[in-house]
């Protein structure tokens, strides 16, 4: 007979629903006058018959002074071994679920009580205490379940006017260790909200994996966090206001598929809050320090429809440029992120800031309709492209850094400068930088406009100062393959070079031919006291000063030089195309008995100080030589019948009585 009055009691104050007790015992506690009533598979279900709570076991404690008297009054609600389910909407909104706690959860599990019916239950069954034992939590969003051991709730009612006021204490067990959520929540019958303030201790981060960015998880982490957390959530289970300030201390964090490696953090703090529910949530200060780097940053996330969206300001220092890596998204900006792994070593970041955004797809544009032409052909309409804004908008600030900016080239360390980062481009900045032996940067300018736009090649421009065997080496067969006339031996020259190199290079140069690699080059230099036996193949040089021009059609020489240990003034240019040309100009004072040593002779009868104008060409495997002889300061000897030739021959500009004379 207890037993149909209690079920029945039970169900009239849980009308509509339908609650059923397999079984009931009874026990009396002594120590407070109650009466304990065991339930054993007790079900909660809707008029239509669907079940919205399952359980194991259930504990009432009734009142027996109040049951004498004819009223069945519950002091205490126990519930043991129960799955708890909590779970949040696409839209934001949370509902529960109570179920076998034999039974592991699962995702596609019931959660069917709201915020209303939980209200309504509570204050229908006049409880002064709500305890739940031995609980499995499981925090479920997108199919994503992440279950927690609950040693014990305990939820006291303090007050049962319009607006319910509860107190409740959360055990979570965290290993060996315990963590704790407490705090009050008042449930207003007048607004139909749930105001709650939670303050957490210890409380793993793991346990929050579920609520994520992008479908991206917190899987393997033992940070745990500290602080106040206050909600206003409707009756209907939205969450219209939020705000947090929360801390933690050191520990670990992997989010998989994210980062490729474990980070350990320092501690962490964050300040949120909103006035728009899950909506938009204002980040109002993060800062992270980990075993790495300072970070800080400010912001707002969003949630809508199931869509994040994420707009940040992050700020960030002191990182060892060989571990950005360990910071940088796998998916966002991989390109980028690629060439900053692949061309940048050693060195620190001394200042980053960086643009998050994530922004949500657009719905597709409603199809237009066809144009029919005059002619009657129809047309469709053209498709119009919404392009998203950049994920990731950043500038590295890098000290002492070394970079590779062309592969297979010459490393460049000691760089000082800047690198601005986007989805699908990349431009370095340096202000400084050393090379080689002696090379030293004052600027130098890398830009990749578009990773994925084809046909836009990467661009070089760098200034620099350096001696003569680093620009041989540089503009030698194994890297610019540039002025290979000259003939330049980067073992034996001397000498110093200022200058400019301009290049445009296929993004994936390694396709082409090392002699097609470069779409077109531009070099610009000053040099001094350039010196070298057989430079272009021929000549001695010595303390050679002029300009020196490369692009894809010709090299120019221009300068003033000991050429044979004589000064001279030479200007060689060589043209690539259609075939390719090389032209010498050598004006120079030469004794008539070292003519030889540049190539050619003149008769025995000449002697003394040739003033050489000559012009030398090459082509193929011919050559042609023209040259200009000033004889002022030559001696001729030459015999009558060389004068007589020599008349004939110019007989129409010689004066007849230049004969007689002679």
């Amino acid at each position: 007979m207890l037993k149909d009055k209690v079920v029945a009691v039970v169900n009239d104050r849980l009308s509509p629903y339908k609650v059923n007790i397999e079984d009931i015992k009874f026990h009396l506690d002594t120590s407070d006058l109650s009466l304990v009533s065991g339930g054993y598979n007790v079900t909660v279900a809707e008029e239509s018959g669907r079940k919205v709570i399952a359980l194991p076991h259930v504990n009432l404690d009734v009142s027996i002074p109040k049951l004498i008297l004819g009223t069945l009054s519950f002091k205490e609600l126990e519930i043991l071994n129960p799955s708890i389910l909590f779970r949040v909407a696409e839209d934001g909104s949370i509902s529960l679920g109570l179920n076998d706690g034999q039974k592991a959860p699962e995702a596609g599990d019931a959660a069917a009580i709201t915020p209303t019916m939980l209200v309504d239950a509570l204050k229908d069954l006049s409880l002064k205490q709500l305890v739940i034992r031995d609980a499995k939590l499981a925090v479920i969003q997108d199919e994503k379940v992440i279950v927690n051991d609950v040693p014990r709730i305990i939820i006291t009612m303090d007050d049962r006017s319009e607006s319910l006021l509860l107190s409740h204490h959360i055990e979570l067990m965290d290993g060996e260790e315990k963590a704790y959520i407490t705090g009050k929540t008042m449930m207003k019958e007048d607004t139909k909200e749930i105001e709650a303030s939670i303050r957490l201790s210890d409380v793993p981060v793991r346990m929050f994996a579920p609520f994520h960015a992008q479908g991206h998880y917190v899987k393997e982490t033992d940070l745990k966090l500290k602080g106040l957390v206050s909600l206003l959530v409707g009756f209907d289970g939205k969450v219209k206001t939020f705000s947090a300030e929360l801390r933690s201390g050191k520990g670990a964090v992997t989010v998989k598929d994210v980062l490729p490696e474990t980070i350990a953090v320092e501690s962490l703090a964050l300040e949120a809050e909103s006035t728009d529910g899950l909506h938009q949530i204002a980040v109002k200060s993060l800062a992270l320090k980990t075993e790495d780097v300072s970070a800080s940053g400010t912001g707002q996330i969003g949630i809508m429809d199931g869509q994040v969206s994420v707009d940040m300001q992050l700020e960030a220092g002191g990182l060892a440029i060989d571990k950005i890596y360990r910071y940088w998204p796998l998916e966002e900006s991989p390109d980028s992120r690629k060439w900053v792994n692949d061309n940048l070593s050693n060195g620190t970041v001394s200042k980053a800031t960086a643009r998050l955004q994530i922004v949500p797809p657009p719905p597709p544009p409603a199809p237009e309709p066809e144009v029919v032409t005059e002619e009657g052909e129809e047309v469709p309409a053209p498709v119009v492209e919404v392009k998203q804004p950049d994920v990731i908008d950043a500038t590295l600030t890098i000290v002492d850094a070394t970079v590779e900016y062309l592969p297979g080239f010459p490393k460049v360390t000691g760089v000082n400068g800047t690198v601005h980062i986007t989805d699908d481009s990349l431009k370095a900045e340096a202000t400084s930088g050393k090379s080689l032996t002696a090379t030293s940067l004052s600027s130098a300018v890398v830009e990749l406009p578009s990773f994925v736009a084809k046909g836009i090649p990467m661009t070089a421009d760098v200034s620099l100062k350096t001696i003569a065997s680093d620009a041989s080496i540089v503009m030698g067969p194994e890297h610019l393959n540039l002025a290979a006339g000259l003939k330049l031996e980067p073992a034996v020259i001397k000498g110093e070079g200022e200058g400019r190199i301009k290049l445009r290079v296929p993004l994936y140069s390694s396709e082409l031919s090392k002699k097609e690699q470069f779409l077109d080059y531009d070099v610009e230099a000053t040099l001094t006291g350039l010196t070298q036996n057989q430079i272009l193949g021929k000549w001695q040089i010595d303390d050679l000063n002029g300009k020196v021009t490369v692009n894809n059609k010709e090299l120019t020489l221009d300068s003033s030089t000991n050429l044979q240990g004589i000064p001279s003034r030479l200007i060689v240019k060589t043209q690539f195309e259609p075939q390719e040309k090389t032209s010498y100009k050598l004006i120079a004072n030469i004794p008539a008995a070292r003519t030889q040593a540049f190539g050619f002779e003149v008769p025995e009868q000449i002697t003394g100080t040739l003033g050489i104008n000559a012009d030398i060409v090459e082509q193929g495997n011919s050559a042609e030589t023209q040259a200009k002889i000033d004889l002022t300061q030559a001696t001729v000897r030459i015999v009558r019948t060389s004068i007589f030739c020599w008349c004939f021959v110019d007989s129409s500009t010689v004066a007849p009585r230049a004969y007689r004379h002679w």
